[in-house]
């Protein structure tokens, strides 16, 4: 029913102190030590779900509601690694500085 997934997302929040933020600053404010790219992943990772909540409470097919799921794994992917795209690289490539 979706029942109690936006007071479990502010729970986990709370509880790795983290506060709320547009655009990711929430997560680039917290107690964890981030980086844009990471605070960006999990900002994505979260938007998804709370659309997830949404298309829940709604009743959509269960295949829209897939979609936020895949979004929000895309994201945790994208932050541990697990699906490293070419604009992944790039990002984290352009942070060093090689052959100086």
């Amino acid at each position: 029913t979706g029942e109690g997934i936006v007071d479990m997302q502010e729970q986990v929040m709370r509880l790795m102190g983290i506060s709320a933020g547009e655009g990711g600053e929430g997560y680039l404010n917290s107690v964890w030590q981030l980086n844009t790219r990471q605070a960006a992943c999990l900002q994505a990772c979260s938007d998804r779900l709370a659309e997830l909540s949404v298309t829940v409470e709604e009743e959509w097919p269960v295949d829209c509601c897939a979609v936020h799921i895949r979004g929000a794994l895309a994201a945790l992917n994208e932050l541990t690694g697990s699906d490293v795209t070419e604009d992944v690289l790039n990002s984290i490539f352009s942070q060093f500085c090689i052959g100086k």
